[in-house]
């Protein structure tokens, strides 16, 4: 008899809004640019700890709470990721990504993986991060999302949609990234070449167990603020302007600005943080002999001050995506 083997290359992934938390909406799904995923379903076992006399052996146990989660890696484009980016921030409105002081949206993850159809229902998105560099997936840009969700079941129905909207990649090599002090708009002379970076934000949801939901968690809210972090590492270490103002601030403990822009020559993604601070002094640590790097990670944080220059920014970041420019 023949045998059917799944593999890697013909699974198909969606994202669906959920009306109702925990169960699957049949319309409205949106193709993944997937290229991997860790989702797995976990269980919690109670274990026997009534004593046996003259037995080493440990009793039978019994199946507690169980959720599921992980990460679903996806290569980041203009067209097949606004479900992803909205899950994780909070609002989309006119192109605009817009952070959200609560997350309430709720998605379902489906993964044909041949034999089975794997769905993964009442996800909320735990953290994004976008990382990208040189030597990253070839220059091009990962968008990567880890979940929370309430349940997972297999179906031996066929996946709702499978078909990408034609897309630019968002590439290491389209991307102008800017960085400077408070005091003016950023302008051509404050761009910076970056070998990698890596932008994160964590919701700090909460994962909950109750009584009446049968050992499955409770929709998960946010429990602590946001937290935001912009890790870079430039090519060298040099006396530019714009590195002596990344070391100037960490002395000072002063706030900069930074912004990204991706851009296609079509579509654009523009990313601009309004404030932000190192996190730890930068480093320029000797791992060869070749020119010495510079490393720098910042915390990321509400734009009270630098409210001249971006007015728009009223948030730690704003995410905003041009099509057909």
């Amino acid at each position: 008899m023949a045998v059917s083997i799944a593999k890697g290359f013909n699974t198909k992934a969606v994202i669906v809004p959920e009306a109702m938390y925990g169960t699957l909406a049949e319309s409205g799904q949106q193709a993944l640019p997937i290229i991997s995923e860790t989702l797995t379903k976990n269980y919690v076992y109670m274990q026997n700890e009534v004593k046996v006399a003259g037995g080493a052996s440990r009793l039978p146990s019994q199946l507690g709470n169980q959720t599921a989660g992980g990460t679903v890696t996806c290569e980041w484009d203009y067209d097949n990721c606004s479900e992803l980016l909205t899950a994780a921030i909070g609002s989309l409105a006119l192109g605009v990504f817009t952070p959200t002081e609560d997350l309430d949206d709720k998605y379902s993850i489906i993964l044909d993986k041949e034999l089975k159809r794997h769905q993964f229902l009442g996800g909320m998105c735990q953290e994004m991060r976008i990382r990208g560099g040189a030597g990253i997936n070839n220059g091009k840009t990962l968008l990567e999302t880890d979940w929370i969700f309430r349940s997972m079941t297999e179906s031996d129905t066929a996946i709702l949609a499978d078909t990408l909207t034609a897309s630019g990649k968002i590439k290491h090599s389209n991307l102008t990234f800017r960085i400077g002090n408070g005091t003016d708009a950023l302008a051509a002379g404050d761009a910076l070449p970056l070998v990698e970076y890596t932008f994160r934000v964590r919701n700090n949801l909460s994962v909950i167990y109750a009584s009446g939901n049968s050992g499955s968690i409770i929709q998960p809210v946010r429990q602590s603020m946001r937290e935001v972090t912009l890790e870079i590492t430039l090519p060298y270490y040099s006396s530019d302007d714009e590195t002596t103002a990344i070391k100037t601030a960490a002395a000072a403990h002063s706030l900069l600005q930074a912004d990204f822009t991706w851009s296609d020559g079509t579509d654009t993604m523009l990313l601009q943080i309004g404030e932000m601070y190192l996190g730890d002094y930068p480093n320029q640590n000797i791992e060869s002999h070749d020119m010495l790097p510079f490393k720098a990670m910042f915390d990321v944080v509400k734009n009270v001050n630098n409210q001249t220059y971006l007015t728009a920014v009223d948030y730690d970041f704003l995410l905003t995506l041009t099509l057909g420019t």
